[in-house]
């Protein structure tokens, strides 16, 4: 995938050169989180009869974070009773292949179904654990609520375990947002144009946070996972990586290791700033998370609420004290759409045949990536 993300970012910055060529002037990050729903995630739970006590408890947690009322999880959850013949094509195929890795009562979680591809983000045992461990955990907790405050998107630094380079990654990444902050400026929002509409009253502004996970943290274990998996040549082992989540818990390809550096810190956040040149969600780099969020409070202009949190036979995913993102403190941090216009126009000069050439190849590449071609 590396020569994927290398391509990613060539488009990236011909992309941004071509904003001529777009409609939507909304920022990416904002027009995500007003206008892309999170798409759900497939929990597929095989077990030999009814399900009963643990495994049954699990099922109904993880149907309680489906259907929440105000901060409902973007989850389905299928249960197939293996005493019975199996039905269906693709439930089938999960059979086949994931009976031979785990005893049965077990699970597989699939990411959310992206240009008729569906693919396995990880699969094991049905437990109090792993549940609430796949449902919750306190740093995607943070994320919402930094998104849900008018961030702009936090940046999630898991670490390698290496104490020097993890550091120096994390010093890199801060210094590189707070130098963007200060010199990029938003989008001007084209006031006569429809869908360049902001559709809350959350204000517009330029401001990143930044959140450092261990790779062994047992409370994230399944949250990294999840963002690890996505990408088919990305390890835990190849040192420390960054994520950039934005919208509605939607993560970008990773920076690995050397990758973290200024000039690749800019061009994702370049990306994740500019114009909404793309407004179909899956035409954009990117995979949904899978977390619970009042994301429509902003649209509906009332208080956020917090999701429940997950708690299975008294054991329960809290926030431990400490746990908080870092905002990159500069002095420009948060400024808002009004002062960011006059050097917005520097990106409006060169224009735009390169959409077309973008979208067919994303297509192409995301389907390519799904498969693990590249």
């Amino acid at each position: 995938m590396r020569s994927a993300r290398m391509f990613f970012r060539v488009v990236v910055l011909l992309l941004m050169l071509s904003a001529v060529a777009q409609a939507c002037t909304v920022p990416v990050f904002r027009y995500a989180l007003e206008r892309w729903p999170a798409a759900p995630y497939v929990v597929t739970v095989f077990v030999d009869g009814e399900p009963r006590g643990e495994v049954k408890e699990s099922i109904e947690a993880m149907q309680k974070f489906a259907d929440a009322r105000t901060a409902p999880g973007n989850l389905v959850v299928n249960v197939v009773n293996t005493g019975h013949p199996v039905d269906g094509d693709r439930v089938k195929e999960l059979w086949a292949e994931h009976k031979k890795k785990h005893a049965e009562p077990f699970m597989v979680v699939e990411y959310p179904e992206e240009d008729g591809k569906e693919w396995v983000c990880w699969s094991g045992p049905i437990n109090y654990e792993t549940v609430n461990t796949l449902l919750d955990s306190p740093a995607r907790r943070q994320v919402a609520k930094d998104i849900l405050s008018g961030i702009s998107a936090t940046w999630v630094l898991v670490e390698s375990g290496d104490r020097a380079k993890d550091d120096a990654a994390a010093k890199v990444l801060d210094e590189s947002l707070r130098k963007f902050e200060k010199e990029f400026a938003l989008p001007e929002i084209d006031p006569d144009d429809p869908t360049s509409k902001l559709r809350s009253a959350l204000p517009l502004k330029l401001k990143f946070t930044t959140l450092r996970i261990k790779k062994d943290d047992a409370a994230e274990r399944l949250f990294v996972h999840q963002m690890v998996a996505a990408e088919k040549d990305v390890s835990l082992d190849k040192g420390p990586l960054v994520f950039a989540i934005f919208g509605r818990g939607r993560v970008m390809p990773p920076l690995v290791g050397e990758e973290i550096v200024e000039k690749y810190v800019y061009e994702f956040a370049t990306f994740l700033c500019g114009a909404c040149s793309c407004e179909v969600k899956t035409l954009n780099p990117g995979t949904d998370l899978l977390m619970a969020a009042d994301w429509d409070a902003i649209l509906e202009d009332r208080k956020v609420e917090e999701p429940a949190k997950t708690s299975i036979a008294g054991k329960q995913v809290a926030i431990p004290r400490g746990l908080a993102t870092q905002p990159t403190n500069v002095a420009t941090s948060g400024q808002d759409a009004a002062a960011s216009q006059g050097n917005s126009r520097m990106w409006w000069f060169i224009g735009g045949g390169i959409l077309l050439a973008f979208f067919a190849a994303m297509g192409s590449l995301r389907g390519k990536r799904r498969a693990g071609q590249i």
